[in-house]
């Protein structure tokens, strides 16, 4: 069980990190052990931003934005929608 200063402290690290919109998105998770485990990802990953996706359309055509626009994936398939993605040895 956290005590309030940790929880505190938790949210303090995701506001940091987290637009209101996305903060929302992960406070809407009604259990505090996700909260805490999302809290010390970034403490040890350091991310610039979060993004929480929450299933909508609109998140799931930014992700597909994203991965396309970074060169992960590739959409230069005659289907509309679809995409290929090739690992390397060492990925």
């Amino acid at each position: 069980m956290l005590t309030k200063e940790e929880k505190g402290g938790h949210l303090e690290v995701l506001r940091e990190r987290a637009s209101e919109r996305e903060l929302r998105k992960l406070m809407a998770i009604p259990n505090p052990a996700v909260h805490e485990f999302v809290a010390r990802a970034v403490g040890l990953c350091n991310p610039s931003r979060i993004f929480v996706c929450d299933d909508s359309p609109d998140d799931i055509a930014y992700i597909k934005h994203m991965a396309i626009a970074s060169g992960e994936e590739c959409a230069a398939l005659s289907t509309p929608g679809h995409t290929f993605h090739f690992d390397g040895y060492f990925d």
